[in-house]
């Protein structure tokens, strides 16, 4: 037996097949947790899908109506750790997520996290320290071949008038992506003598491996590094190529 349902996806439409085991298994979780989308993979964050939960669900139902993984997590929750959040993407990866979404949290208004943070039980993530995890997640997902679809929350006057504290910045990905170039020039330059160097770049990269207001090339100024950046063509992908 089944139920068919037609999908609205941009551009057209599709229809999925859904056996009435899994039409049941939605209508129970969803009836069980109304407002809870799958968001964070760590028991320590105490939300409703434990792994075992998310695993089962992945298998039984999204692979097998022949649909996109997407999943989605939050840095920075409460209970958890940048080891947690490095373990989370890892477990995205094993399940085989086509894309991912990444949220730093904050502290809004009127809710239990405001609670706890009011109280000092709970402390958000600093802004630095969100930069540089969701930096290496996006280059841990870019080497797995997962899409990072949004990193950081969607700028809204909503969400300006409500949040209380925690790492938002309207421009949340354009910092974290200068960061991810940032690090892998450090890493290029490690053992390398100070001075002039040239760090060449795909033509859309430029813009990234320079930074915000110039902050790569302010920090690896500090290191005693007298950097240029130039546009290679020839260059695919977030690779970087030096010369002296």
């Amino acid at each position: 037996m089944e139920r068919r349902e037609l999908v609205e996806y941009e551009g057209g439409t599709r229809t999925v097949s859904l056996t009435k085991e899994v039409v049941e298994l939605l209508c129970k979780e969803h009836a069980r947790h109304p407002s809870s989308p799958l968001m964070f993979m760590h028991p320590a964050t105490q939300k409703p899908y434990s792994p075992q939960m998310v695993r089962r669900l992945h298998n039984e139902i999204i692979r097998e109506a022949g649909l996109e993984l997407g999943l989605q997590m939050m840095l920075g929750l409460y209970g958890d750790s940048p080891q947690g959040a490095m373990e989370t993407a890892r477990e995205f990866a094993a399940l085989g997520a086509d894309t991912v979404r990444i949220y730093p949290t904050v502290v809004l208004r009127r809710t239990q996290l405001e609670t706890l943070y009011q109280s000092g039980e709970y402390l958000p993530m600093e802004f630095e320290e969100a930069v540089e995890l969701s930096a290496r997640l996006l280059e841990f997902f870019g080497e797995q071949g997962i899409r990072v679809i949004r990193c950081g929350l969607h700028d809204s006057p909503s969400l300006e008038e409500n949040r209380v504290a925690g790492p938002y910045h309207p421009a949340f990905r354009e910092v974290c992506e200068g960061r991810m170039f940032l690090r892998r020039a450090l890493r290029l330059l490690e053992g390398m003598p100070q001075g002039e160097v040239t760090l060449w770049v795909e033509p859309r990269n430029l813009s990234r491996m320079i930074g915000q207001k110039r902050c790569n090339l302010l920090e690896l100024q500090r290191r005693g590094y007298r950097v240029k950046v130039k546009a290679d063509p020839a260059l695919t992908g977030d690779g970087i190529r030096i010369s002296f």
